[in-house]
């Protein structure tokens, strides 16, 4: 059995422009029995609302929780979203939200006793009880209906639009052929009912999404490479770029910057010195708002930079003043032992320009307790808050 493990860290920033003072804390949870992970974490009133998956002992039906935490990451109240299926999750980061009502919002991804996929949208209020709940089967019905299919559909992300509406991308299995994974948009009214699905052909492997500053879409997938996807407000593609000819990861982020230019974000291989040995580092990219290429740079903190288990699980965040916060999980030496190395969270900052400011590694613990970072968020004090 495992405790749910909760790396929170604050890191003070700022302190006097802001005039706020900082709050540390780094912290398991251990209030919750069975094997869990918290996936992602939104900002609430006076606190932050995480979203758990977990596995309870003895069985193998995973549920999803919501607590509420206060700054200091107590919980203060708690709830478990009861369900009927084979498996539940969460993709981390980037599938909660606080709509501008102040209610919370959560994409989730289900498989049921069948091995058939759907997807989940839960709202809850601030007491966290459930508003409403709408689900959506895969895209390509008639292919569903027949037996034996490969009903896979997946949420990775969701926004909210000008409108009032929310945006979703994620993946699914085209024509339920598994060897033809590919991507969508899923737009919905302000109760989650569905108003439009734009299907991609030609894109794979989407797990972050923003709105741009003329209400159109910007992604990133991973279909033959690493590409920017620009899209108008129904989601047809103007503008597909591919930055480089490096080979990454199927994740990545993007994000807006205050003047509507563009920054995305993904793991890329390189050699190392010794022989038939590939690791990974941080590979970041600017665009302007008609896609044109200002810089490309990458980066090699510590060793490797990337999950134990899971490849989409990294964070990007662009700060007011245009600097780039990434959140994720590396490789790194065990200073005591050699070559002795475990996992850690990482943040690292870069300047607007994308020069390397600073990078750290997180963890709780002795060096040997892996750590990986689902999810990062900006705090009101000026630090950031890491869950995993």
């Amino acid at each position: 059995m495992r405790n749910i493990l909760l790396l929170f860290f604050c890191i003070q920033i700022w302190v006097v422009s802001q005039g706020q003072s900082p709050v540390y804390f780094n912290k398991i949870l251990s209030s919750i029995t069975g094997t869990s992970t918290i996936r992602t974490v939104v900002e609430a009133d006076s606190g932050f609302l995480l979203v758990v998956d977990n596995i309870l002992p003895g069985q193998s039906i995973g549920h999803q929780q919501f607590l509420l935490i206060n700054n200091i990451g107590v919980i203060i109240d708690s709830v478990s979203f009861p369900d009927n299926y084979k498996f539940t999750a969460v993709f981390p980061g980037n599938t909660a939200l606080r709509t501008n009502s102040g209610k919370y919002l959560v994409a989730t991804s289900r498989i049921d006793t069948s091995n058939a996929g759907y997807c989940v949208l839960v709202c809850l209020d601030n007491n966290l009880d459930t508003l409403w709940t709408r689900t959506f089967t895969h895209p390509d019905t008639v292919a569903a209906t027949q037996p034996g299919a490969y009903v896979f559909f997946i949420q990775t992300c969701i926004r909210q639009t000008w409108d009032g509406g929310f945006i979703i991308t994620g993946n699914y299995s085209k024509d339920c052929d598994q060897n033809q994974m590919r991507s969508y948009l899923l737009k919905t009214d302000s109760m989650g009912v569905m108003e439009w699905i734009k299907k991609y052909n030609s894109q794979s492997n989407v797990y972050s999404l923003v709105i741009t500053s003329d209400s159109g879409y910007a992604f990133t997938d991973f279909s033959g490479g690493f590409h920017l996807n620009i899209t108008d407000q129904i989601g047809e593609v103007l503008i597909r770029n591919k930055p480089n000819n490096e080979t990454h990861l199927i994740s990545g982020a993007v994000g807006v910057l205050s003047n509507g230019d563009l920054a995305i974000m993904a793991p890329y291989v390189y050699s190392h010195p010794m022989p038939n040995l590939f690791l990974y580092g941080i590979n970041t990219v600017r665009y302007d708002k008609s896609g044109q290429k200002i810089w490309d740079k990458k980066y090699l903190p510590f060793r490797s930079f990337r999950c134990h288990s899971l490849h989409q699980a990294f964070t990007m965040q662009i700060l007011p003043d245009d600097h780039i916060v990434i959140g994720g999980t590396s490789t790194v030496y065990d200073p005591m032992l050699s070559p002795g190395s475990e996992y850690k969270g990482v943040m690292m900052k870069l300047s607007p320009n994308g020069d390397s400011l600073w990078a750290r590694y997180y963890g709780y613990g002795p060096f040997n307790h892996g750590c990986q970072f689902e999810h990062m968020i900006p705090t009101a004090d000026a630090g950031f808050l890491a869950v995993g």
